[in-house]
């Protein structure tokens, strides 16, 4: 199961990559665009939040997209050197291209049911979240003689649930007292 940091991880990767392409996909001074990581974002003018904090939290994109068109993308070195005044940038610089500037969803498939779902959800829907949380169909499995062979922790593993999800399902159906 995705954790929600990886989830964060991921989206901040596509957002940088999509940023980054609507700003010409390399730095405008060198030309260099290998490494997605060596690449900035430079200010041309009234900064109101940096970019950076936003690809660390989500936000829209359409306020991504109100600062991105106030920059233009260079390397880090080139970065560097222009806060140190060893460079200028030019007046034919690439800026923001507005075919990014629309929201795009994307999607991929519903591990339970094979539906289309947006990229962010783990499941299409509540029931399919459900399906997906049930590991167990208890109503095959015959606990009071599995009970009787292993041990908790033996048929947790079996199961591939934990010891304590035996012993509340052996609770609920009067194997083991209550209390």
């Amino acid at each position: 199961m995705r954790t929600r940091a990886e989830a964060v991880r991921d989206w901040s990767q596509r957002t940088k990559q999509r940023a980054v392409a609507s700003l010409g996909g390399k730095c405008c001074l060198c030309g260099y665009g290998r490494c997605l990581g060596a690449l900035d974002f430079h200010h041309l003018s009234g900064k109101e939040s940096q970019i950076s904090s936003m690809l660390s939290n989500p936000v829209r994109w359409q306020t991504i997209v109100r600062e991105l068109r106030k920059c233009v993308c260079l390397c880090c070195r080139c970065h560097m050197e222009l806060h140190h005044g060893q460079v200028e940038l030019p007046d034919s610089l690439v800026r923001f291209d507005e075919s990014f500037a629309q929201e795009k969803q994307v999607y991929d498939e519903c591990p339970v049911c094979g539906k289309q779902k947006k990229v962010y959800r783990v499941t299409c829907s509540r029931s399919c979240a459900a399906k997906r949380s049930r590991r167990v169909d208890w109503d095959s499995v015959d606990l009071a003689v599995l009970m009787m062979r292993s041990s908790f922790s033996e048929i947790g593993r079996v199961l591939g649930v934990s010891d304590v999800a035996v012993r509340k399902r052996a609770k609920k159906i009067g194997l083991l007292p209550v209390g």
